[in-house]
């Protein structure tokens, strides 16, 4: 990837300490981030973890099942967990302080690989304000679960950052791009996408450059990834469901622009200016085919991972909330060409001023995307603690999540389970729901948990019906 401009060394260090303080803004003062509570699949996670062996977390498969992970070959998202649940067990301010952390680091990484294909430097800001209010970034930085996509866009970023700064160097080349591959071979550990998309568009991309050692280097682990996979899961690709069929995916394609790009029609918008101006450029020459071929390569590895999810999607495409992970990598590549075509095709001013633009665009959605996640935080976050702080009373779990319980149950060491759900009304429960005079549900009105013993005798009944059947 030629560089646009080569900004000057203050310029550069200005820019990047001015990103690196923004998206540390970003995470503590306007997502607020460090004051937040476990969500939904949090509490399995840190609850589980702490009694894990590190290494076991590459090879046994029954942490993947365990979890839900079924087909997805994610050991780094177990072992970043591990880490904050070995450090600072039960502490959700270290964990988030971690994504801060996570946040801030690729948010520089993003801005420096902005640099190089852009005019300057105020533009690799601004794309880099833009890149921070897109749905998906907030997502995977508000939903510690979803870390992993985080942080394997900070690898893979430094590993494309390394590789392309080896194309210019003589001395040191081998080094510089020996550890390229390494850090993308990381970010392959943490979400397949990285290894379709980063790993696989490296390897294209060094036999367009005829960078020949290069392309063999990477072909090593390429290869060896795919024996790994198939041991650990055969060659099963689905989450542990059917497989949606074309028509599922055929409507994916279709809110994939305005539900999960952007939150609003803003992302046709992109996607039509995206296409025009890659074909103007391609018309002008600016753009050789085997750039469009790569680019074109990129966005199709990564949609092309959303099949397994597109009946889920599907369902939640009017708020997407923690699905939003599903399409981080999607939007961080699509992001990074897309800007690219426009410091290509545009003069300076003009880019920059629709660079300017799109942040400014984006910042109500990225103030409506807060806003939700506060609430659905709160939300469990009452029901936690009054689990936790009230070790007599049995409660009626009715989050979506019917596991997020079972997950404070793992956090806290507590035996035995103090709680229900409609989701999980089964022979066992009857024990429980005999050994309560009363069962206390969440009052909306309030916010807040209510003793209803009319609510546990119809529990009683609904389990004898169950047991009859």
């Amino acid at each position: 990837m030629a560089e646009l401009g080569k900004p000057g060394c203050r310029k550069l260090v200005a820019s990047t300490l001015a990103v690196a303080a923004i998206s540390f803004f970003h995470t503590v003062l306007f997502l607020g981030i460090v004051q937040d509570w476990w969500l939904w699949d949090d509490p399995p996670f840190f609850g589980a973890l702490r009694e894990a062996n590190p290494f076991e977390l590459f090879y046994r498969r029954e942490w993947f099942h365990r979890f839900g992970a079924a087909n997805a070959l994610v050991p780094f998202q177990f072992l970043t967990f591990w880490f904050d649940t070995t450090v600072a067990h039960r502490n959700a301010a270290f964990a988030y302080w971690h994504n801060v952390l996570s946040f801030c680091i690729t948010s520089v990484l993003m801005h420096l690989l902005f640099v190089r294909v852009l005019p300057s430097v105020l533009h690799a800001v601004a794309a880099s304000l833009g890149w921070m209010m897109l749905p998906s970034t907030i997502c995977c930085v508000e939903f510690l679960s979803s870390r992993h996509y985080l942080e394997g866009l900070l690898f893979a970023t430094g590993g494309t950052l390394l590789l392309l700064r080896s194309n210019e160097m003589d001395h040191r080349r081998s080094l510089a791009s020996g550890a390229g591959v390494a850090l993308i071979c990381v970010s392959a550990l943490h979400r397949e996408m990285y290894y379709a998309t980063v790993l696989w568009g490296w390897f294209l991309g060094a036999l367009f450059w005829k960078r020949w050692k290069l392309a063999g280097v990477l072909s090593i682990p390429a290869v060896l990834y795919v024996p790994y996979r198939v041991g650990m899961f055969g060659w099963r690709v689905d989450y542990g469901g059917p497989m949606p069929g074309v028509g599922d995916f055929g409507r994916l394609l279709i809110h994939l622009p305005a539900d999960y790009i952007t939150g609003h029609a803003i992302g046709w918008v992109l996607l039509l200016t995206f296409a025009a101006m890659t074909g103007y450029e391609l018309k002008r020459k600016k753009i050789c085919r085997r750039e469009v071929m790569l680019g074109g390569f990129l966005l199709v590895s990564v949609i092309l991972p959303l099949i397994p999810v597109a009946g889920a999607l599907n369902v939640v495409h009017d708020n997407p909330e923690g699905w939003y992970r599903a399409v981080f990598v999607l939007n961080a590549v699509g992001f990074v060409l897309l800007v690219r075509v426009m410091g290509k095709a545009l003069p300076p001013n003009r880019s920059l001023a629709g660079l300017v633009a799109f942040a400014l665009v984006m910042l109500p959605e990225a103030w409506t995307q807060r806003g939700e996640w506060d609430a659905v935080k709160a939300r469990h976050e009452v029901e936690g603690r009054f689990y936790l702080d009230h070790a007599d009373r049995l409660v009626y779990s009715e989050l979506p999540a019917h596991w997020y319980l079972f997950g404070m149950d793992a956090l806290h060491e507590i035996e035995p389970t103090r709680h229900v759900s409609p989701h999980r009304l089964h022979h066992a429960s009857m024990e429980i729901l005999n050994s309560y005079e009363t069962i206390w549900r969440y009052d909306e009105e309030s916010n807040r948990f209510v003793s209803d013993p009319g609510l546990l005798e119809s529990l009683r009944k609904e389990v004898v019906t169950i047991s009859d059947r």
